[in-house]
C-alpha cells in the first residue's frame, strides 16, 4: 500500500511540473476599412520565454457588395498602382494624388501582409486580385517542412486564409520567407511598426 501510495505521489508531482512549462499566447491584430474592403489581420503568437514557438497568420477579408468598380485599373485589371518597392505591398498611386497608404486594401497592415505574401508587383484592390495572389504564392511555398496553410472561406464577397508555421521543424532560410523572426521581442516590434496591435 506505502508503494501504491508512493507511486501516484510522486506521479502527481510530475503531472504538476509538467504543467508550469506551458507555452504563452501573444495576438497582433488589425482592422482596416478601405475602398469597400475590410481587411482583418491576425498574427497568434505561441512563445516560452522570448523563443517564438509556432505562429498562425490569418487574414480576412471582406468586400462590400454594394461597391461596383473597387480595385478596377484605368485598362480594367485589378490593379491600380505601381510597387512602391520589395518591402510593402505597392501604394495606390493616384495620377493627382501622391502615395497614400489608405487608399491600399491593406491600409495600414499592407507591409505585414505582403511580408507574408513575398513581393507583389502591383496594388490589388479587389477579392479575385487578392484570390490570385495567394493562389500564386502558395505555388511557391510547397515543400516547406514546417508550414502549412487553409483557405477557410472562399466566396464572391469574402476571402480568408491561414498559414500555420511550426518553429521546430522550419528552417531559418525559408522562415525568412515571412519575415518572420525566432525571436518574440523582434517579431512583436515588426508587427506593431507595420500597424497592428499586439496583447
Amino acid at each position: 500500500m506505502k508503494k501504491i501510495l508512493m507511486f501516484f505521489g510522486v506521479t502527481g508531482v510530475t503531472l504538476l511540473l509538467s504543467g508550469c512549462g506551458t507555452n504563452e499566447m501573444l495576438a497582433c491584430t488589425s482592422e482596416v476599412t478601405s475602398n469597400g474592403m475590410t481587411t482583418r489581420t491576425r498574427y497568434d503568437i505561441e512563445y516560452k520565454d522570448n523563443d517564438v514557438k509556432h505562429l498562425r497568420m490569418t487574414y480576412h477579408y471582406t468586400q462590400d457588395e454594394n461597391v461596383d468598380g473597387v480595385g478596377t485599373g484605368t485598362d480594367g485589371s485589378a490593379s491600380d498602382g505601381n510597387d512602391t518597392g520589395n518591402d510593402d505591398i505597392a501604394g495606390n498611386v493616384d495620377s493627382n494624388e501622391s502615395n497614400d497608404s489608405d487608399d491600399v486594401v491593406d491600409g495600414a497592415v499592407g507591409d505585414a501582409i505582403d511580408s507574408a505574401t513575398n513581393t507583389v508587383t502591383d496594388t490589388i484592390l479587389d477579392l479575385s486580385g487578392i484570390r490570385d495572389r495567394y493562389n500564386n504564392q502558395l505555388n511557391s511555398y510547397n515543400g516547406i517542412e514546417g508550414f502549412s496553410s487553409d483557405i477557410q472561406t472562399d466566396s464572391d464577397n469574402e476571402y480568408k486564409i491561414v498559414y500555420d508555421i511550426d518553429y521546430s521543424t522550419i528552417s531559418d532560410s525559408d522562415l525568412s520567407l515571412f519575415n518572420a523572426s525566432r525571436d518574440l521581442d523582434t517579431l512583436r516590434s515588426n508587427y506593431e511598426s507595420q500597424g497592428l496591435t499586439c496583447k
